[in-house]
């Protein structure tokens, strides 16, 4: 192994050399009788010192040459490779999220007419959804933020599902036309009345156990309220019961979803007062009544859809005909340009925005080999032992910067800020070490009486 020390003085140099050179002569110089009448002599250099100094330097000017040619085209490599900076991710996240605020602006305007209204606003509150998760995403990124892009991708999944429901209601819309659908609403709107006069019934007694708990004990109310479950089970059990249809099968569905979120606001409001403790405040009835307010808002809207089938003239049935195919091909255009911008964000998200994590690999090994081939000639370079100051630094340096690009390659990752510090640290390092040994190559020359021609 070299010895790796840094380049001496030029003075001691000189009188190192002096004493290698001393050393090969064949015989001492004859003293000069009379110093003051003859020229000063010089000691010649040994042929196989001369040699070695050529060769060594004609080496290390090759080397240096291959090494800045090396640093050029991975320079340029490097700044290539802009779809993996932190900045380019970012801006495309704020790209994204415009793109997706054009969509929820598309949804915005789709067409709302009586019949269509409910699916417009479905699409609607699906796109939003989807635009606030990308806009957060956008503004808190960093690399690795899994539980953002997760954020997204639900969003994403509910949208879908609210796309494909729609495109189902389209189909219910388009059938309810016809004369099979009028009886079928005709048939449902009977049944229908009595669901919702036992419905209207139990929020009657629901109401008074609200108004009157003041002066009911707790173990009272509890009582009063399990006969409201009791009656709104029953009116579940009436739900279920409706003859479904085309016509009929979605305001079915919004019925259920109404009963189980009252039910279940009912239950923990009666437990509350179950579990009460004397001097304990009562339990609030503001969550269950929100609940109760919101299957009126359902028996309301399945009140007035039926009406509009029931009601419709023929004119009447032609406008909600023309009212859906005016939907459904801007619905479909929407639908089209939603998926094209799903399309686009998955091919960012497959590719790490465009910055192929195994290519990026792969090339950083292909360097990291070629510069191997750079620190074995490095290795390779003559071994005189006047020489050894200028080839340890160089070695040194080849050292350093080959480290550091195989820990490059083995840790590098898209949109890291800070990817390239420790190999340009390094770099500096041996540009310093590099620079050491040419100065030490050029005295030696000017030592040796060698001029650049004999490279």
């Amino acid at each position: 192994m070299r010895l790796k020390i840094g380049l001496l003085p030029p003075l001691a140099a000189a009188i190192i050399l002096a004493l290698v050179v001393a050393c090969g002569s064949a015989a001492p110089p004859a003293s000069n009788p009379n110093p003051a009448n003859q020229p000063p002599t010089t000691t010649p250099i040994p042929p196989e010192a001369r040699q070695a100094a050529q060769d060594f330097a004609r080496a290390q000017r090759l080397i240096e040459e291959d090494w800045e040619r090396f640093h050029t085209e991975f320079d340029q490599w490097r700044v290539g490779l802009s779809s993996c900076d932190w900045t380019a991710a970012q801006a495309t996240l704020r790209g994204f999220a415009g793109d997706l605020s054009e969509i929820t602006q598309q949804a915005n305007n789709l067409p709302r007419s009586s019949s269509t209204r409910r699916l417009a606003d479905q699409l609607i509150e699906s796109a939003e959804k989807e635009a606030a998760g990308l806009r957060r995403l956008s503004d808190r990124w960093q690399p690795d933020a899994t539980a953002l892009f997760e954020a997204v991708d639900s969003a994403r999944a509910e949208g879908l599902a609210s796309q494909k429901a729609v495109a189902d209601d389209l189909a219910d819309l388009s059938e309810s036309t016809g004369q099979d659908a009028l009886d079928d609403a005709r048939k449902f709107s009977t049944e229908f009345a009595s669901v919702k006069k036992d419905w209207a019934s139990l929020h009657d007694a629901y109401n008074s156990v609200r108004d009157e708990q003041v002066s009911l004990r707790a173990a009272d109310s509890a009582t009063k309220l399990g006969e409201v479950i009791d009656d709104l089970k029953k009116v579940q059990s009436a739900v279920d019961d409706l003859p479904s249809s085309d016509t009929s099968k979605s305001m079915i569905a919004d019925l259920k979803k109404a009963a189980k979120a009252e039910q279940d606001a009912l239950t923990q409001l009666k437990e509350s007062f179950d579990s009460q403790a004397e001097g304990d405040s009562a339990p609030s009835f503001s969550d269950t009544d929100a609940k109760a307010s919101g299957s009126d808002g359902v028996l309301e809207q399945v009140d007035d859809d039926l009406k509009d089938i029931l009601e419709a003239s023929s004119s009447d049935k032609s406008d909600i005909i023309g009212d859906v195919d005016a939907f459904r091909q801007q619905y479909d255009l929407l639908v089209q340009d939603w998926a094209a911008f799903h399309d686009e964000y998955n091919e960012w998200r497959r590719t790490e925005g465009g910055c192929n994590r195994v290519e990026v690999s792969n090339r950083l090994g292909a360097f990291a080999l070629r510069f191997g081939d750079i620190s074995k000639r490095v290795n390779n370079l003559p071994q005189a032992s006047f020489l050894r100051p200028m080839g340890d630094s160089l070695v040194d340096a080849a050292q350093r910067e080959e480290e550091a690009l195989r820990i490059l390659r083995n840790t590098w990752r898209p949109f890291a800020t800070d990817a390239y510090r420790a190999l340009d640290q390094e770099r500096d390092n041996a540009r310093r070490l590099r620079r050491q040994a040419g100065v030490g190559v050029q005295e030696l020359m000017q030592r040796f009486g060698m001029s650049p021609d004999e490279l």
